[in-house]
């Protein structure tokens, strides 16, 4: 596909992906045993404000929304 104003346009408007590695993400703790507020299995868990995980902070930012 060739890289037209069309697909230019598309692009200028996608949001960055940012996640946390997994060497540095501690997640927020979930109500199910064993996993992240994200969802991913984890065994490292800490307080929301000490979790370094971005897909649980995006993960609560939408319950919060959502709720």
């Amino acid at each position: 596909m060739s890289e037209g104003p069309i697909k230019q346009w598309r692009d200028g408007h996608k949001t960055d992906r940012v996640s946390t590695p997994d060497a540095h993400r501690v997640c927020a703790p979930s109500p199910v045993k064993g996993r992240g507020y994200c969802g991913r299995k984890n065994d490292r868990t800490a307080p929301f404000k000490d979790a370094t995980c971005s897909d649980c902070h995006a993960a609560a930012r939408a319950d919060k929304e959502a709720g």
